[in-house]
Formats: structure tokens, C-alpha cells, sequence
């Protein structure tokens, strides 16, 4: 798939898990799920996946540095050193 396909469906992913996460009751983020021989509660679950998302993010973008020598400018623009 070329680059726009690649971005539409991360678009359409990232808009699916917010909807889901939105929808979870302080019910859903207490209640223990099994998931994968784990016992968790559904808290912990969302850590895990947006965790296991950012590591994801991580390696995407080391691999394009690696392969392009660019920044990404994930930051371009924005005042980082704001201590208040």
C-alpha cells in the first residue's frame, strides 16, 4: 500500500481505540479481563496497549532516521524548555 493507504488506516485505527477508550466505564477499568492467559484489570489493559503503541511509534521512527538521516520534527516549532 503507498503512503496515504498507510496513513488512512492508522488514522482510522488511532479514531477507533479513542472511541473505545472513551466508551470504557470506570466499571470496564476495574473489572478484571482475561486477555491472552493474563488476568488484568481493564486499566492496566489500556497502559499495556498504549504502551505497547508507543514502542511501536519508537521503532518506526528509528528506523527512519536510520534509513532516510532525518529529523522528524515530531517537535518543529514547539518551545521544549518551558519550565513553568
Amino acid at each position: 500500500m503507498d503512503k496515504r493507504q498507510l496513513l488512512e488506516r492508522l488514522d482510522a485505527t488511532l479514531s477507533y481505540a479513542y472511541d473505545v477508550i472513551a466508551g470504557l466505564s470506570e466499571a470496564d477499568l476495574q473489572r478484571t479481563w482475561n486477555v491472552q492467559g493474563f488476568t488484568e484489570s481493564g486499566t492496566a489493559i489500556v497502559l499495556h496497549v498504549v504502551e505497547h503503541f508507543s514502542y511501536h511509534t519508537g521503532q518506526v521512527t528509528l528506523h527512519t532516521k536510520l534509513l532516510l538521516d532525518i529529523d522528524t520534527g515530531y517537535y518543529a516549532g514547539q518551545k521544549l524548555d518551558v519550565t513553568e
